[in-house]
């Protein structure tokens, strides 16, 4: 079931990219959620990191709006902070 989520997931993203951060680093399954790192460009054209959680529920995917959700300048810090989620 693990690899159908993040499978679905990377379909799903394609349709619903994040405006900020399109570009996905990398995923980590937690349950039947997906933890996503991903880059992109900031307003003052910086890198940028964000850390999103997407819950998968009734075979649909939901952004989590909690403050879980962070945006980094270090993609290093951005996955750490993924992978301390788990």
């Amino acid at each position: 079931m693990a690899y159908k989520i993040k499978s679905k997931f990377r379909s799903w993203q394609k349709q619903h990219p994040n405006c900020m951060t399109p570009y996905i680093i990398e995923t980590i399954q937690k349950d039947d959620m997906i933890i996503e790192v991903s880059e992109g460009t900031g307003f003052n054209n910086n890198k940028i990191y964000g850390v999103s959680l997407i819950h998968y529920k009734d075979g649909k995917f939901e952004t989590d709006t909690s403050e879980k959700s962070k945006m980094f300048f270090s993609k290093e810090e951005a996955i750490k902070y993924a992978r301390d989620l788990k």
